[in-house]
This record gives structure tokens, C-alpha cells and sequence, in this order.
């Protein structure tokens, strides 16, 4: 028989050794007088010795307390045969007889995520979601206003949901590099623009269909607001884990982090409850072309309405 390995490994462990099993053979036990020494309480001082043969490799009982397993059916005998392949499982440990010689099995590739297969597209890509963002929240502050457009609030509005998309991404890129990660902060910034865009246009979206169709408007968009912000929050932060950190489970490390922040949020929101004073709640308008969403609003009439209250006030020096 050829050179033979024996892969070691915990039953309940992720820890895996391999060691060649020498033509003299080897003993296994937790004594220190062994080949293979182990740290498994439930192993004898001499467990078992492996000796090589022609026809097959030899397993020999040295100690009877454990019972012995090989490919899952319990074994009483002083001498089994073993061939590559067999696995051995006795107390704590598993060990399983490879064969040195056989053929190595081809590395599996992985294949490139769509994001990857961009290239050198992903900088212009992110660059423009951070745009559409900008221009989409400034275009959702211009329908909110009633007035003449105040493009210096607009434009800061648009200049504001960039430059968190640049933090986040900037943030998660250097915890990747001190983490000695990857740090991909063409997918930060994408995924954070596109963030922003699911939540401001989402938000707008259920003000108006709320007004328009909801008879507890207030208590819809508040429910809205605060599904949607942990679904995206959610979202955000399973993605910049599974990028930008080497944690094993980023899915499980995501939910609880969101379920704390809205637990937390949840508590001040119940403490300041106690409070909060009722204000006169004001006429709630809709610019066009929203407006047709709610039948019997008149734009004009209402903006000629609250001319007409204010014309008899004194005007400020």
C-alpha cells in the first residue's frame, strides 16, 4: 500500500490536522510516549496504533474503554483492516486515512460577482447613483415647498445625502484596510446611494399615497418609515460586514444589530411620549402633479386663501 495520510479532527470542532503515517507505523493517545499526541480527555494513554502492510493498514486496540467506530459501524475487534478512505471515530476525535498518492481534485474557481464583472465601470457607476441621489432628494424638497424653489436649500439637500454616502463608504473601506480586508469603496458608495434613494424616494412615495388614500395618514407613513429604514438598515449593514470585515456569520451580526437600534430608537420614541404637547396640525398640500391624488384639493385657491390672511399684516422693517 502507498504513502498513507491521517486527517485529524474534532468531532464537535472545526480545527483539522494532517500527518503522514510513517512505514514503521504510528500510536495515538493522549500519553506523551505517542506519535500523535492528543488533547481528547475521552482518549486512552495508548489509544490505538496504525501499522502499514502490504494489503492494508492495520488498525490495533490499545485501549478498550472507548468504543470504536470506523465508517459509522461500531467495531469490537483487537485488529481492523483499514483502506483510504475509512473513517476512524473514537472519543472526541475523528480520523479519516487519505491517500497521499491519489490525485489532488481541481481548485473550485469562484466565479466573479455581476458588481465585479464591471471593472473598471464600478467608479463611474457608484459616482452616478451618488448623483441620481442628490438630484432626487432635491428634487423631492422642491415638491414638498409651496413657495418659490430656495436652490441653495435644494442644492444642499442634495450636496447632504452625497456626503453621507461618501462617509459610509469611506468608513467601511478603512475598517477593510485595517482589518487587512478588501476594501471595495466603489460598492460602499453604490450600495449607500442606492440606499438613500430607496428611503428618500420611498418616504415621499407613502407621504402622497397615504394623504391620498389612508383615513390615518399619520400612523401610515409612521409605520412605513419605520419598516422600510430597518429593511435598508439591515440591508446596509449585512453588505459592509460581508465586504469590509472577516465575521463568519455578517447575517446574524446585521439582525441584531438593527433589532438593538430600533429597540433603542423605540424606548427614547416611548420616553419622550411624556413630553410631547399636541400642536394644531397645518393644512397638508400637495404640489402638483400629486395634487390630483386627492379629489376636492385646489392648489390655487388655498395659495390665494393664505395670501389674503397675511395681506393686512404689517410687514417687517
Amino acid at each position: 500500500m502507498g504513502a498513507l495520510i491521517l486527517r485529524v479532527s474534532a468531532r464537535h470542532g472545526r480545527g483539522v490536522e494532517f500527518h503522514r503515517i510513517a512505514p514503521e507505523g504510528m500510536t495515538v493517545g493522549r500519553g506523551l510516549g505517542n506519535t500523535l499526541i492528543l488533547p481528547d480527555p475521552y482518549l486512552g494513554a495508548e489509544q490505538f496504533r496504525l501499522t502499514p502492510a502490504e494489503d492494508a493498514l492495520w488498525l490495533e486496540r490499545r485501549d478498550r474503554t472507548n468504543p470504536l467506530r470506523v465508517n459509522g459501524v461500531a467495531r469490537a475487534e483487537e485488529r481492523v483492516a483499514l483502506r483510504p478512505g475509512d473513517r476512524i471515530e473514537t472519543g472526541r476525535s475523528v480520523f479519516t486515512v487519505l491517500d497521499a498518492e491519489a490525485a489532488v481534485p481541481p481548485a473550485l474557481s469562484l466565479d466573479a460577482s455581476p458588481w465585479e464583472r464591471l471593472g473598471v465601470w464600478r467608479a463611474p457607476i457608484a459616482l452616478a447613483l451618488v448623483l441620481l441621489a442628490a438630484v432626487l432628494v432635491a428634487g423631492l424638497d422642491h415638491l414638498r415647498s409651496t413657495g418659490a424653489p430656495q436652490w441653495d436649500e435644494l442644492a444642499l439637500s442634495g450636496f447632504t445625502v452625497a456626503g453621507l454616502s461618501m462617509a459610509w463608504a469611506a468608513f467601511w473601506s478603512a475598517l477593510a484596510a485595517m482589518l487587512r480586508q478588501h476594501a471595495d469603496f466603489w460598492a460602499h458608495l453604490a450600495l449607500a446611494a442606492a440606499a438613500g434613494m430607496v428611503w428618500f424616494g420611498g418616504a415621499e412615495a407613502s407621504t402622497y399615497v397615504a394623504y391620498a388614500f389612508a383615513a390615518d395618514a399619520a400612523a401610515f407613513i409612521s409605520t412605513v418609515s419605520w419598516w422600510l429604514g430597518g429593511v435598508l438598515m439591515f440591508l446596509l449593514l449585512w453588505s459592509a460586514l460581508e465586504l469590509a470585515t472577516p465575521l463568519h456569520n455578517a447575517f446574524l451580526a446585521a439582525c441584531a444589530a438593527t433589532f438593538a437600534a430600533h429597540t433603542l430608537m423605540a424606548l427614547q420614541d416611548v420616553a419622550e411620549r411624556d413630553d410631547f404637547v399636541a400642536q394644531p396640525q397645518p393644512v397638508t398640500v400637495l404640489r402638483a402633479p400629486f395634487a390630483k391624488l386627492r379629489p376636492g384639493l385646489d392648489y390655487e385657491a388655498f395659495d390665494a386663501g393664505v395670501g389674503a390672511l397675511f395681506a393686512g399684516l404689517p410687514e417687517e422693517d
